[in-house]
């Protein structure tokens, strides 16, 4: 199931984002549920779940939160196609354990939306810092707040992020996987390397990581403000 947001700053044009709401999603760390973040921001939640009730609750609670339900389909779709940015609140466990690569993040970078996500308990997944995501230190909701509010104003960021985001979803679609890893996967058959990728490389991974790995890993330090 996803869950989703929609992102306002003041004197901007509404901005909406989308936020994954999986097995190590965090509601409470979502931007704009935080009080002093209520005038300036709204979320549009999206999906069902184990979370439904503790968002509905949120729902109640702050006027700028709105539910919209479970999406499939076309209506997933325009309800995307509507949409400005992805917010991923995902939290990791004490042991280290994160989200593996949620399709509802996959979905969310096809339709060209720039991910808003914490560094270093974000799924592993093809999520670069200033490419087609902004990431913050992980919990800490204030700097992921300060990201959600800088999108909306600032025009051609959010469009280079919105265009890469499109880009880093190709190699995870369908009609390229399936010949790679029959190709892979055929007796007696050396597969040639995608486009970019080293000799030996599963598809779906990235240059210079074990096969199954499906990006490359996240930096170790958030890079200073674009």
């Amino acid at each position: 199931a996803g869950a989703g947001a929609t992102a306002t700053s003041a004197g901007a044009a509404q901005r909406e984002a989308r936020s994954g709401n999986g097995p190590s999603a965090r509601p409470d760390v979502l931007p704009g549920t935080q009080p002093h973040a209520r005038s300036a921001l709204q979320l549009e939640i999206a999906g069902d779940g184990p979370l439904a009730g503790e968002l509905a609750a949120l729902a109640r609670a702050l006027p700028g939160v709105r539910l919209v339900g479970a999406l499939s389909g076309s209506h997933k779709a325009r309800w995307l196609a509507r949409q400005d940015a992805f917010v991923a609140p995902y939290g990791s466990t004490p042991w280290g354990q994160r989200e593996g690569l949620p399709v509802a993040l996959l979905e969310a970078l096809s339709a060209g939306l720039p991910v808003l996500a914490y560094a270093h308990s974000s799924p592993d997944g093809p999520l670069r810092h200033g490419h087609n995501a902004l990431l913050a230190p992980d919990d800490q909701p204030g700097a992921l707040l300060e990201l959600a509010r800088r999108l909306p104003r600032d025009e051609p960021l959010h469009a280079r992020l919105a265009g890469a985001a499109r880009a880093s979803a190709l190699p995870f679609l369908h009609e390229r996987l399936i010949p790679r890893w029959r190709e892979l996967l055929s007796p007696g058959t050396s597969p040639s390397p995608a486009p970019g990728t080293a000799p030996g490389t599963a598809p779906g991974t990235a240059p210079g990581t074990a096969p199954g790995t499906l990006a490359s890993p996240l930096p170790d330090a958030i890079p200073p403000a674009l």
